[in-house]
C-alpha cells in the first residue's frame, strides 16, 4: 500500500496510519522527499497565528515528536491588507519554541519576536577571528574580529578602519 486516506480524511504517503491531514513517511537513506503543496488555514488568523510545516522525528520508543517547524505567522489579515512573518521554530524539550522570525519589513530577529532593526540578537553573539575582510560595496560597512591582533573593527566602503575594541 502506497498511500491510505482515513476515514476522517487524514492522507498518509508511506503510511498505514496518518495522525495528520498529510502525513508523509520516508524510511532513512533511501533518497529525497520532495513535496510541493500549500498549507492552508481554513480560519482567519489572529495575530501570530497561522500555519506550520512542522518536522517530526520518533523517539527511543518510536513514537514521533515535532522537532522543528517553519510557519506563517499571520500580523494583519484583513482583506486586501494582508501582512505575514516568516517563523522557525525549535524543540528546546518542553514543545517548539520560536527560535528565529523574518517579519513582514524584513527584519530578523534571533531570540526575540519582535525585530526593530535588519539584524536583533536578543542575548550573546560569537564571532570568530577572520583575516580583513575586502572593502565592502559602496554605503556599507563590515564588523569583523581581526584574526591579525584580536580587535574588534568596522570597515567602511571607502577602505577606513576603525577599531571599536581591543582585547589581550
Amino acid at each position: 500500500e502506497k498511500m491510505r486516506i482515513t476515514s476522517s480524511g487524514n492522507v498518509g504517503i508511506g503510511t498505514t496510519d496518518p495522525g495528520y491531514r498529510l502525513d508523509v513517511h520516508h524510511a532513512a537513506g533511501t533518497g529525497e522527499i520532495s513535496i510541493i503543496s500549500r498549507l492552508y488555514n481554513t480560519s482567519s488568523p489572529t495575530a501570530n497565528t497561522g500555519s506550520l510545516l512542522t518536522f517530526a522525528l520518533k523517539d527511543s520508543g518510536g513514537n514521533p515528536w515535532d522537532a522543528a517547524a517553519i510557519g506563517a505567522l499571520a500580523f494583519d489579515s484583513t482583506n486586501g491588507a494582508e501582512k505575514a512573518h516568516l517563523a522557525f521554530f525549535v524543540t528546546n524539550g518542553a514543545g517548539l519554541t520560536e527560535a528565529m522570525r523574518i517579519t513582514r519589513s524584513g527584519n530578523v530577529g534571533i531570540g526575540t519576536t519582535e525585530p526593530k532593526t535588519k539584524l536583533h540578537i536578543s542575548g550573546a553573539m560569537t564571532m570568530n577571528e577572520m583575516s580583513a575582510p575586502t572593502t565592502p560595496a559602496a554605503n556599507q560597512a563590515v564588523l569583523y574580529l581581526d584574526s591579525s591582533d584580536g580587535s574588534l573593527k568596522v570597515k567602511f566602503d571607502s577602505g577606513n578602519v576603525v577599531t571599536i575594541a581591543t582585547y589581550t
